[in-house]
């Protein structure tokens, strides 16, 4: 019979689990970190492109990025595309477009940082 503590525990992958929330987590990426602290305290983000292998830390990044941004309202200003899975003009033009379309229709500011 299982024990109570292990319907209990956190099944998220290890990834997931331990992701970093904040910059100040962020490890071993300090040049990329400064210059996203610096590009969200002067309120002038660039669009960015972020690549390299996998497991390099680029999804870990820009959602602690994402997050000292946008603090609670990060799952509706933020959609994550996987480029493995998701490529293409057909995502562009369907998928990305329609979110955009739907999220500033309820919400105008949404188009907007803070």
């Amino acid at each position: 019979m299982a024990s109570s503590s292990a319907s209990t525990t956190d099944k998220r992958p290890w990834v997931e689990k331990y992701r970093p929330k904040s910059m100040d987590e962020v490890s071993h990426q300090e040049e990329v970190t400064a210059a996203l602290r610096n590009a969200i305290e002067s309120k002038n983000l660039p669009h960015l492109i972020f690549y390299g292998p996998p497991g390099t830390g680029k999804t870990s990044t820009i959602l602690a990025a994402a997050r000292s941004l946008f603090g609670d309202e990060l799952r509706s200003r933020v959609m994550e595309l996987n480029a493995s899975d998701e490529r293409g003009i057909a995502v562009v033009r369907n998928k990305i477009k329609s979110t955009l379309d739907s999220a500033t229709l309820a919400n105008p500011h949404l188009a907007t940082l803070p």
